[in-house]
């Protein structure tokens, strides 16, 4: 400010009329006491007013960089309080479809259970009708030989009540794997040749005259499995009933059974020469409790591959071109007896 006061004195024009000018004086005593002067007025004017003339725009700057702090802050927390209301809703919500979902499941095991009865008395009613219809027949054969005189000593009966014994220990056997089946425990496991146990189960079908039509039997040898033998015997007789009432009205029927070793499996393959199956009556097939017969459950190839699946082995079904069907069973093979 002294700067400019003195540039401005300096560029005034001399005076025209008595040549009077400015210049710099010799003596700084005046010139002390006017700066001095000058200084107290501009440190007395210093005051709020003059900070907010001078600073205004940073006042300014500040006063909206707080305003937008504070909008910020107040819309943050409406968010975080409108989401928290959303999240709060969405989780009773949840709790509340929880809640129907297991009320939905528990309806639903309540009526698997009762379906699970309805099938396991089926399937004892289905498995039992074999024994109990070989029993049934040797005591009336027994009656009327007893009834003719036939027998000479009590000893050629013997056979035949031990018949009739083992087909009821067979009947109870059968009961104890129903109620395993619907209890889901765990298989008495044996390692046992397959193609033997084939070819006494053909033996016993013929002897009960279950099996009445043609047949071929091709068991391999030493195809060792390890399994529950009834289970495995309860599956090779229900496809071996399967193929005899599929064929039995044909000219000629025949169903033919192979045993034998594929890769790491043990293959059992039964075969019939039935009429050909219709694209619907297949897709029947594979559901529980639709079977291709008049007075059909649809359970004997449903509790094949129940027993099937609970050893680690599959079904496949198979149409023939000429008309029948091939069930294919496999259970991993075991290389020794142990």
């Amino acid at each position: 400010m002294v700067r400019k006061i003195v540039i401005s004195l300096l560029e005034m024009p001399v005076g025209k009329s008595n040549g009077e000018y400015w210049t710099i004086a010799n003596d700084y005593q005046e010139m002390n006491t006017l700066l001095r002067r000058m200084e107290q007025r501009e440190f007395m004017e210093r005051d709020i007013p003059w900070l907010i003339r001078r600073y205004k725009y940073y006042i300014l700057s500040a006063v909206f960089f707080l305003l937008f702090i504070l909008a910020n802050w107040m819309y943050l927390a409406y968010a975080v309080r409108k989401r928290t209301k959303e999240l709060k809703d969405t989780v009773e919500e949840n709790l509340a479809f929880e809640r129907e979902n297991l009320k939905i499941k528990d309806r639903f095991e309540s009526l698997q259970r009762v379906n699970s009865i309805a099938m396991i008395s089926t399937m004892v009613a289905h498995e039992l009708k074999q024994p109990l219809a070989v029993i049934n027949n040797y005591a009336e054969g027994l009656g009327r030989r007893i009834t003719k005189g036939r027998f000479k000593t009590p000893q050629e009966i013997l056979p035949i009540i031990e018949e009739i014994r083992s087909e009821g220990q067979r009947a109870s056997s059968i009961i104890d794997l129903v109620r395993r089946f619907g209890k889901k425990d765990k298989h008495e496991r044996q390692t046992f040749d397959l193609g033997d146990l084939t070819a006494e189960t053909v033996d016993m079908l013929i002897r009960v005259g279950t099996l009445t039509t043609g047949y071929e039997l091709k068991c391999g040898k030493n195809i060792l499995v390890t399994a529950d033998r009834l289970n495995i015997e309860v599956v090779i007789i229900n496809l071996i009933k399967n193929a005899v009432e599929a064929c039995r009205a044909e000219a000629s029927p025949m169903v033919v059974i192979s045993v034998s070793a594929k890769d790491q499996d043990a293959e059992i393959i039964v075969e019939d020469n039935g009429p050909e199956i219709s694209d619907e009556q297949f897709e029947k097939m594979k559901f529980v409790g639709n079977s291709t017969k008049k007075d059909g459950l649809g359970l004997g190839l449903a509790i094949v591959h129940e027993l099937i699946e609970a050893h680690g082995g599959s079904l496949v079904l198979k149409r023939k071109k000429e008309g029948g069907l091939i069930c294919v069973v496999r259970l991993p093979r075991c290389e020794e007896k142990e």
